[in-house]
Formats: C-alpha cells, sequence, structure tokens
C-alpha cells in the first residue's frame, strides 16, 4: 500500500465518522425552517466531498437535495439522503 492510498484511505474513514454527525445534525435541523441554511450548508459540503471518497451516490442525494434547498422547494430527496448516511455510519462501524 503506498502512502497515497493510506492517506486517502484515512480520510475516507474520517469522512464516515463524520457522517455520523452530520446525520445527526441534518435530523435536528430537517423540519426547522428557521435553519435551512445551516441544513443547506452541511447538505452542500456533503455533495462536494462525497463523491471524492468513492460515496457517489450519497454525493447524488446530496446535490439534489442542496438544489432543492437552494429553490426554496420541498426537499424530498432528503429521507434518502438520511438513509444513505445511515447506511454508511452502520457499514463503518461494522468495520471498525
Amino acid at each position: 500500500m503506498t502512502h497515497l492510498t493510506t492517506v486517502l484511505d484515512d480520510l475516507k474513514r474520517r469522512f464516515a465518522a463524520r457522517a455520523g454527525s452530520d446525520l445527526t445534525r441534518l435530523r435536528s435541523l430537517q423540519d426547522d425552517p428557521e435553519r435551512q441554511e445551516d441544513l443547506r450548508l452541511i447538505v452542500h459540503r456533503l455533495a462536494g466531498s462525497a463523491g471524492f471518497f468513492g460515496y457517489g451516490a450519497i454525493g447524488d442525494l446530496a446535490n439534489e437535495v442542496d438544489a432543492q434547498l437552494a429553490d426554496n422547494v420541498p426537499t424530498k430527496t432528503l429521507p434518502a439522503l438520511l438513509q444513505a448516511l445511515e447506511e454508511l455510519v452502520l457499514a463503518a462501524q461494522s468495520a471498525s
């Protein structure tokens, strides 16, 4: 394993670990219309980083939710994003 591969694997593990806190925050913010900008900041970061770490489906879902939030329309894709994050968190916990 090369040094670069080791570094990328570590970053991927950190992303998966952070997904747990993101999931908790997203759940707490999803029904609070006053906190939609906070919700959008988390989703926007996920949209930009998930694909880089090999979680393309999460990135795609986050992009959809980000666009819905930007357009101020109902976030119909948010439940699917939350489910995908929960699955990632569970998989990461099983792997450790």
